[in-house]
């Protein structure tokens, strides 16, 4: 929870970060029509359903609802896209792609998981073990959509993530 106090000191200092620091475990949310702009540290599991421009940086379970907008780079643990992003997304363990996202920038993540209908505007790497990105594991992310939708994405390849790489 965000006090008033806490707010305006930090537009004292010109700053523009807000961190939740929620100790009982509840989740944190920023409903549709709502707008932030800055650089936004949570540090338990959060909603985003409104629009974000700026940084968004989780330790845990973060989900981007499919009404939401991201103009910027999400670093966080476990990242559920549903909505729209603008900008880098790297997960440290779990980053998945639901049928409704659509990425405009670059993936990194241990594991990924895309849905059929995903769309992606970027390249894509492999999070190492000790946290150094592997390039060129774009197969992975593909084999992963065939995996999760199942014997239809094999029958028709017009099924499949749509990826494509601007020069």
């Amino acid at each position: 929870m965000i006090f008033k106090k806490e707010v305006a000191e930090r537009r004292e200092e010109g700053r523009s970060e807000v961190h939740n620091r929620s100790r009982t475990g509840g989740l944190s949310m920023l409903a549709q029509g709502c707008k932030f702009q800055g650089k936004i540290f949570l540090h338990g599991d959060a909603r985003i359903g409104g629009e974000v421009t700026g940084s968004v940086i989780s330790s845990a379970v973060l989900t981007v609802e499919q009404s939401a907008v991201v103009l910027g780079d999400i670093n966080g643990t476990h990242v559920l896209l549903n909505g729209r992003v603008e900008g880098n997304v790297v997960a440290s363990e779990v980053l998945r792609l639901s049928p409704t996202c659509v990425v405009t920038g670059d993936l990194c993540a241990k594991r990924l998981i895309v849905e059929d209908g995903a769309t992606i505007d970027g390249r894509v790497t492999k999070l190492g073990q000790n946290g150094e990105a592997k390039v060129g594991t774009l197969p992975i992310a593909v084999a992963a959509s065939a995996a999760v939708a199942g014997a239809d994405a094999k029958k028709s390849s017009s099924q499949g993530p749509k990826m494509s790489r601007s020069a």
